[in-house]
């Protein structure tokens, strides 16, 4: 998997691996300077997502937890109560939003003059907001909206001026 950085730098991770890479992207588009980003060094985790938010850290999803990589190369835990991360992705306001496989998805909102977690949202089946704990992908919108997509098919739109997510799945027709 791989993701392309807005540093022009391009992120990648090995099938099954648990070390992320980065190679520099230059101006002429030719890849160099492969670093290699050790994050677990007694490969007992397996990354399955990662993603760079508009402060340059890199977030990273394991089974076991969420990561975030700060840019001076620093990898600290954020926590190991959300599991099964299987989406990443950031809003405009520099939140990050997870999707887990069996715990729904969570708001992880880090404030960037601290350098510290500010806090943890959970939408889920148990919380009430969503009809599915399998959220298999998260994609965040220009206009603010957040969009999550379960793996029964629905499509859940987040709107932050309300607070409120909704299933849209109906609406659009994506669903019957």
């Amino acid at each position: 998997m791989y993701h392309v950085a807005s540093q022009h730098a391009v992120w990648f991770v090995k099938e099954g691996g648990n070390d992320v890479y980065t190679v520099a992207d230059q101006l002429n588009h030719k890849l160099n300077n492969v670093q290699r980003i050790k994050i677990d060094p007694y490969n007992h985790f397996t990354i399955n997502c990662f993603y760079e938010d508009l402060y340059g850290n890199v977030w990273i999803g394991f089974e076991q937890g969420l990561y975030m990589r700060i840019p001076n190369g620093k990898v600290s835990l954020i926590s190991n109560k959300i599991a099964n991360i299987i989406s990443l992705s950031g809003d405009n306001k520099g939140n990050i939003w997870v999707g887990t496989e069996r715990q729904g998805a969570f708001l992880v909102r880090f404030d960037k003059s601290r350098q510290s977690l500010a806090g943890i949202d959970n939408f889920s089946e148990k919380a009430g907001n969503l009809q599915s704990n399998s959220i298999q992908t998260v994609c965040c919108g220009k206009s603010g909206n957040v969009y999550l997509g379960s793996r029964e098919g629905s499509i859940y739109q987040y709107t932050p001026s309300t607070g409120n997510i909704v299933d849209i799945s109906y609406k659009y027709g994506i669903t019957e």
